[in-house]
């Protein structure tokens, strides 16, 4: 590949200080954009770093209408049918078979590294996350493997399980120090785990982008107190499970009408369409059941427009009762907004309680309308709390402190890997 311009040099060139100067660093993940949530947030957010800081991004992800190649800069996507493995699943066989061949046929593009997202979650295509191995053990080409989200005890948890444990990774690194505590519980050793948290773009997720943009497509005045619920609702037990009803409820409780409530749906894959459009439904007519429905809206929004969500509203609500580090939080805090979470997984990782924010047990409608209440009529101690929110957001999950981290790893797995 000949360099054009500011291009950095061909991935893989040395330099005497290290195994790898520039890498190309190959990132599998089922999710990514358009659709959101964390870990296509998280994908995104590490490819642009990274290119910034001179290395090339490919990034392995589904497509649902075909397959296409983007070039962004240093970035490329590939966007291939076989990682649509939520469209027919009976063909997760055949799909895995198409993701084998890509990755012999992509190999010889000379990646030096595999940064592979939760591969070992979704049992139903078990054949990909062997694929991938497969290619990694045959080419000598490390592979790291991203665990996002604690694993649900439940029928398949032991495979999810032996598939961290008993595939050829070199490293397997956990977003937050409870899941990795987790993870080590069921047999990981030490030498193989790392944790980090999910990286947060300071440039674009800050606190002076004002209310203006938000407040002008939603049906609310500039003296409403507008509280933000910013998740994944791609089914119902998805909503509940990320503490919506419970928050429907505690609004229901307060009675001053000005306090309102935006839920922020995250855009999904179309498999998901039609129970994400179900599961609004619900959380509408729950709303209407509680007396609230002029209170509560549901948006969907453009992942690149959540800056100025959070800043046009004035607190983060996420009581899940179940979940890990997640990103809505830590980009709310970086917004300088006060927040209130759950005192389960990584959210007590995330909020530092009553300095960055609140943390409530979940399932417990009564207190968080309480605690909402408490923000509401203390304004200075929501200052306070959105400033050190914002402190500690740059001091734990600044992206380009995280993303030296990762390639520091990186670089650590390939040279080891060249030595052996």
């Amino acid at each position: 590949m000949a360099k054009r311009g500011n291009e950095p040099e061909e991935p893989g060139q040395r330099n005497k200080n290290s195994c790898v100067h520039k890498m190309r660093i190959a990132i599998p993940s089922f999710f990514y954009k358009p659709a959101g949530g964390g870990i296509a947030r998280y994908v995104d957010t590490l490819a642009k770093i990274f290119s910034e800081m001179g290395h090339y991004v490919d990034i392995i992800t589904a497509s649902y209408n075909g397959k296409k190649t983007e070039r962004e800069g240093n970035i490329t996507i590939y966007r291939l049918p076989c990682m649509n493995i939520f469209d027919n699943p009976e063909d997760n066989k055949e799909k895995s078979r198409d993701f084998l061949r890509f990755l012999k046929r992509y190999s010889k593009k000379n990646p030096d590294v595999f940064l592979a997202q939760s591969f070992h979650t979704i049992v139903s295509s078990i054949g990909h996350v062997l694929a991938l191995n497969m290619v990694s053990m045959q080419t000598n080409i490390p592979i790291i493997l991203n665990v996002h989200s604690f694993i649900q005890e439940d029928k398949s948890s032991d495979l999810k399980f032996q598939l961290i444990h008993n595939l050829y990774w070199d490293k397997v690194v956990c977003i937050g120090s409870h899941l990795a505590e987790s993870i080590f519980k069921r047999g990981i050793s030490t030498e193989m785990l790392k944790s980090t948290y999910p990286p947060v773009d300071l440039r674009l997720f800050r606190p002076d982008l004002g209310s203006k943009w938000l407040r002008s497509r939603v049906d609310v005045s500039n003296e409403d107190f507008l509280i933000l619920h910013a998740s994944r609702i791609d089914n119902y037990d998805v909503a509940e499970s990320k503490g919506v009803f419970v928050l429907l409820k505690a609004l229901s409780m307060i009675k001053e009408k000005n306090v309102k409530l935006i839920i922020s749906a995250a855009p999904c894959i179309p498999q998901f369409e039609e129970s994400k459009r179900e599961t609004i439904k619900k959380i509408i007519d729950t709303g209407k059941l509680l007396g609230i429905e002029n209170r509560v809206f549901v948006e969907t929004f453009d992942p690149s427009n959540m800056p100025f969500v959070y800043n046009g509203c004035d607190l983060c609500v996420l009581v899940s009762d179940y979940e890990n580090c997640p990103l809505a939080l830590s980009e709310a805090m970086a917004c300088g907004l006060p927040v209130i979470g759950s005192t389960i997984g990584g959210i007590p990782e995330i909020i530092d309680s009553n300095k960055s924010g609140i943390l409530i047990s979940p399932n417990d409608s009564v207190r968080l309308s309480e605690e909402i209440m408490k923000v509401i009529k203390n304004r200075k101690k929501m200052r306070e709390f959105g400033e050190v929110g914002r402190h500690q957001v740059e001091e734990k999950q600044a992206a380009n402190k995280i993303c030296r981290s990762l390639l520091g790893l990186c670089e650590s797995v390939i040279c080891k890997k060249k030595v052996n």
